[in-house]
């Protein structure tokens, strides 16, 4: 589908409010010593606890009021269809093993994507107060050419562009979506992997 410049301003704008809105929800349980895990498997170990739920039911309500009429898929509620086109992959807690640990080696995963693939997504850390958002044609570019480059291009921290795709730079601009940037080896976050898979969940059948 094609999404008018407009559309995608709003996406934007509606990306970071998610972000805004759940990053207090994970913070008021971080280190606290009433925290506890619930396990989801049967079979494995896969925790969940009420900083997840909270900070996802919290995105919900801010899409209902800002998009209600697109689809959700979350990691703790499962999906909500639209009619829009446009579906909003959630992870309110990616590292919750990290999370119940302590250690701040978590992230607030938020991307929303079409039939055709991702169009923008960002990693929110609230902990230590960073925030990496990803272009709308830069992931393009990265969806397309993955099983070549894995490396995330682009990812604008904190209002710096940073080229992470180490196998194809060219100049100062990235090398599939010559957006300028500034090239620095070895900058992969390495939530990115985690915003990609995120995008896929959310924009291929199955």
């Amino acid at each position: 589908m094609t999404v008018s410049q407009t559309t995608q301003t709003e996406l934007v704008r509606v990306a970071h409010a998610l972000a805004d809105t759940a990053r207090p929800v994970t913070l008021t349980h971080f280190r606290t010593p009433a925290l506890a895990a619930e396990n989801k498997l049967s079979d494995g170990f896969d925790p969940v606890t009420v900083a997840d739920q909270g900070a996802e039911k919290a995105m919900r309500t801010v899409l209902a009021e800002m998009r209600p009429d697109d689809a959700i898929l979350g990691e703790e509620f499962g999906h909500k269809t639209g009619t829009t086109g446009l579906t909003w992959v959630l992870d309110p807690i990616d590292g919750t093993r990290g999370y119940i640990s302590g250690t701040p080696t978590w992230g607030v995963l938020i991307s929303v994507a079409d039939a055709t693939g991702p169009l923008f997504g960002l990693i929110d850390q609230p902990y230590i107060g960073e925030r990496f958002a990803e272009r709308i044609r830069c992931i393009r570019a990265a969806w397309a050419h993955w099983t070549v480059y894995p490396a995330m291009p682009c990812a604008t921290r904190l209002g710096t562009s940073h080229c992470t795709d180490n196998l194809s730079r060219s100049g100062n601009s990235c090398g599939r979506c010559r957006v300028p940037c500034r090239c620095r080896p070895g900058a992969t976050h390495p939530l990115w992997y985690g915003l990609l898979w995120l995008c896929s969940i959310g924009s291929r059948p199955g």
